[in-house]
């Protein structure tokens, strides 16, 4: 994906019988991502999206916020024409405007006075499909969410620009995607519910964890029911057998009170600092769900449900072994995929790494918890930065090549 302006894509794989789902969004305005302190906060997205095997549309739930000076400001959303929404229509192509409240941008605005020229600011975009789906089946609110990024850069607007314009570039290697799939670690109890025996599990993303990592984790019962609240506790156990209870950041306590089919999350490195721990290796964290009640708050007779996960200091998420490298060549602006095969039309190589480091990885379906087999994505996000061209000449098309430890290598088609 080859954009003018900062872009960024979300997938969900398909999941509970519902078909993969892609959306994309591409910021129009502020143009190139660029604003000045006088900015009024405000943004203009175009969008794409389908249901891959058939074309469809989906509604999309999106959490809009700009994140400034560790402050989070949050946006409402409109449609085109102005109209207040709560959610992405389900079109294939529309435009989504983001507004500040009047105190926000005021707020914005003064911080931004403070930037100096060429720092940078994140917007962020919380996505998820709506619960319900175009193709007919429910996708439930299990609270699994990716998160989008839109870099702004603060530019001087008494200074004269640079006769330069950005190229933002946004890529994936399936072949990496397959080495970051995991094993989930589970831990499973029958409990006998009005007459009816039920099992109840409880999972986290991975077995094994590096003390920086950020653990997934969710419960369930079978059948899918829903609407029984449970107690989790969370205690570090070292090499020598000592245990330690650790309190949940989120609540500051030894107990999270949390809702079965709900995705949760928690940052490792937040836990140790919190609780002035520090992890190491052969450490074990035990999870272990004590209570649990059902829809009217009554406790259940529930045997405790225990899982423990262990920490390593071997990196659980490989690097790519592969070399990746952004090439840059003036296309005809008929022919896109081609060379012009004007003198200045040589291919040029504008960046090159080997095992670079993706701008995310992220889950792709929170129901792998369950399957046992977890996916993941990553999404590499790079730039380029070139002298616009004169019209008769053409325009600029960008490939990832790739080169394997082997030597293989893929030559790719230019896209614009």
């Amino acid at each position: 994906l080859v954009t003018s302006s900062p872009a960024d894509e979300a997938f969900f794989a398909d999941c509970e019988g519902n078909p993969a789902q892609r959306l994309r969004l591409e910021l129009t305005s502020p143009q190139r991502g660029a604003i000045t302190p006088a900015w009024d906060g405000q943004l203009v997205f175009s969008t794409q999206q389908n249901q891959e095997g058939t074309g469809d549309a989906q509604s999309w739930d999106i959490d809009l916020q700009l994140v400034l000076d560790a402050q989070v400001f949050s946006y409402r959303l409109f449609d085109p024409n102005g109209s207040a929404i709560t959610a992405l229509p389900a079109l294939p192509a529309t435009e989504l405007r983001g507004r500040l409240s009047a105190d926000d941008q005021a707020q914005v605005q003064d911080r931004l006075a403070s930037r100096a020229a060429g720092e940078t600011v994140v917007v962020m975009a919380r996505v998820k499909p709506s619960a319900a789906t175009s193709g007919g089946a429910a996708r439930s609110d299990d609270g699994f969410r990716q998160t989008l990024t839109f870099p702004l850069r603060v530019t001087d607007p008494d200074a004269l620009p640079l006769p330069l314009r950005p190229a933002f570039l946004l890529f994936e290697d399936p072949e990496y995607n397959r080495q970051l799939v995991s094993s989930a670690a589970t831990a499973t109890v029958g409990v006998l519910e009005n007459q009816v025996l039920f099992d109840v599990t409880l999972a986290c993303d991975r077995q094994e964890y590096n003390p920086d990592s950020t653990v997934f984790f969710r419960y369930d019962w079978s059948g899918d029911r829903t609407g029984y609240p449970a107690e989790l506790r969370i205690s570090r156990v070292n090499a020598a057998g000592i245990v330690t209870p650790l309190n949940w950041p989120s609540t500051g306590n030894l107990t999270l009170r949390f809702e079965n089919g709900k995705l949760q999350e928690l940052s490792l490195a937040t836990v140790q600092s919190q609780n002035d721990v520090t992890f190491s290796q052969g450490d074990t964290l035990q999870f272990e769900i004590t209570a649990i009640s059902d829809d009217d708050d009554q406790a259940l007779d529930v045997p405790p449900i225990n899982l423990a996960v262990t920490i390593v200091q071997v990196p659980v998420i490989p690097a790519t072994q592969n070399a990746y490298g952004l090439l840059r060549t003036v296309a005809n602006r008929e022919e896109t995929s081609e060379p012009s095969g004007e003198a200045g039309s040589a291919v040029h190589c504008v960046r090159f790494a080997w095992g670079p480091v993706p701008a995310r990885i992220e889950l792709v379906c929170a129901e792998d918890l369950r399957n046992q087999i977890v996916r993941r994505r990553a999404v590499f996000l790079w730039t380029d930065t070139a002298r616009p061209l004169q019209e008769a000449r053409g325009h600029y098309g960008y490939a990832i090549q790739k080169i394997t430890q082997t030597g293989s290598t893929h030559f790719p088609t230019f896209e614009t």
